[in-house]
């Protein structure tokens, strides 16, 4: 058995001995073949993991040779050592019984007796000893059965590696001499492979298959809802500073008893009708001049003019209410949506502020209706966007109607003190 384990942890070494040339041969192709080192650095790893796995198995081999071995060694000293031990006995009984024949025959019967158990039972002892020994031989031939087959395998294996080896290495060298000599053809012959595809698979190892839901054709397209919101409320501003918000003094005199909510929707008529006309062709133009792809032209239309409405409203409201401090209030509501309503990029990566306020800027939901007829509608979104930038109408018609009254003085005491300075 430990003559086995001896051939066998050879064999094992062997095989060590192939995987490490094998290794070695991968290592000088990766230092020759950049372009493929990450696919043959892994291979390499398997390598040293599996390399390291065959040295353990072969000090564990070795270590288990000796153990027999030594073991062999103690049972045949402790064999000879009792042997001898019997003899020595065999001699002193021999010498005791030629005492008792001579002497004390008669009176020693019950003793001679008793010597002749003593030997048969060292006898058995010895038989005992000798069947001992012949179970561990049959032991080792049973083991020296496996270990054979164990053997023949791992012979298999060894013969297959120093193939793949002697291979790996003919390739290699080929490459070299094709390298040195500058024949690119046989370079391109021995990888098998199109440079171009291999450097289109490195470029991008991972394919995608995207699957638009809701196509949009072009950018100007996807960006017309932000830019038609911006324009609506661009022509508010102008249609604020070109026009008069509020009434004279010698109107106000020739009307009887006119209240300050028929003179804010009496003149809030005139700028409803210019926003409309407005965003009227701002749409159109869109539609037909610029010709952006739109799913649904005539709600389009529709969220244009409703969204002129209220941002006509909001426009009128605070210019009505605060005079040139409204109009620059305007100016300054009109720069936040510019940067935080997601018109020309993702929400997601503005600053804490816009996510904060984005839900509140009158743009983003009439960017989001507009966006819903470009490129499909998906539920009620149109409908609920509408909805929610009605709500901006409703303030705005509150601050207009209630919050303006005990404005309304102290608006006309500034407006007074303002002109005094002839400044403005």
């Amino acid at each position: 058995a430990g003559n086995s384990l001896s051939g066998i942890s050879e064999e094992v070494q062997a095989i060590i001995d192939s995987y490490a040339g094998l290794r070695d041969s991968l290592e000088e192709l990766a230092a020759a073949l950049p372009l493929y080192s990450d696919s043959i650095r892994p291979v390499i790893a398997n390598l040293n993991e599996s390399i390291a796995y065959q040295e353990t198995i072969r000090d564990k081999l070795n270590d288990t040779e000796g153990k027999i071995a030594q073991t062999a060694v103690d049972i045949r000293t402790y064999q000879e050592e009792l042997q001898e031990l019997i003899g020595q006995k065999a001699q002193e009984i021999s010498a005791v019984q030629a005492e008792y024949e001579s002497n004390l025959r008669q009176q020693l019967d019950e003793l001679f007796g008793t010597l002749r158990d003593t030997n048969a039972s060292v006898s058995a002892i010895l038989s005992s000893l000798n069947q001992s020994v012949s179970g561990i031989e049959e032991m080792s031939d049973s083991a020296t059965s496996d270990l054979g087959s164990l053997t023949t395998c791992l012979e298999t294996s060894s013969s297959l590696l120093k193939d793949a080896a002697q291979k790996v290495n003919g390739m290699l060298e080929e490459l070299e001499e094709a390298a040195q000599d500058g024949d690119l053809q046989t370079v391109k012959n021995i990888l098998g492979s199109d440079p171009a595809d291999v450097s289109a698979f490195i470029a991008a190892p991972v394919q995608k298959e995207t699957k638009v839901l809701y196509p949009v054709e072009n950018y100007g397209s996807a960006m017309a809802p932000f830019y038609t919101a911006l324009s609506i409320w661009v022509g508010g501003i102008v249609l604020v500073a070109m026009l008069k918000t509020t009434v004279s003094k010698e109107t106000k005199n020739k009307l009887s008893h006119v209240k300050n909510y028929q003179m804010y929707f009496g003149r809030y008529i005139l700028f409803l009708l210019m926003g409309l006309i407005q965003s009227g062709l701002i749409c159109l133009g869109d539609l037909f001049f610029l010709g952006i792809q739109c799913e649904h032209p005539v709600l389009f239309l529709l969220s244009g003019w409703i969204t002129s409405i209220v941002f006509v409203n909001i426009i009128y409201t605070l210019t009505v209410s605060f005079g040139d401090i409204g109009k620059a209030v305007c100016v300054v509501l009109l720069v936040m949506q510019v940067a935080g309503s997601g018109g020309t990029f993702p929400i997601e990566v503005a600053p804490k502020f816009f996510r904060l306020v984005y839900p509140l800027l009158p743009f983003t939901h009439s960017m989001t209706a507009m966006r819903e007829c470009i490129g499909g509608l998906y539920g009620n979104t149109y409908w609920l966007e509408l909805g929610k930038l009605g709500i901006f109408f409703v303030l705005s018609l509150f601050l207009g109607l209630v919050l303006r009254k005990p404005v309304i003085r102290l608006n006309e005491l500034f407006m007074e003190k303002l002109e005094s300075t002839k400044l403005m």
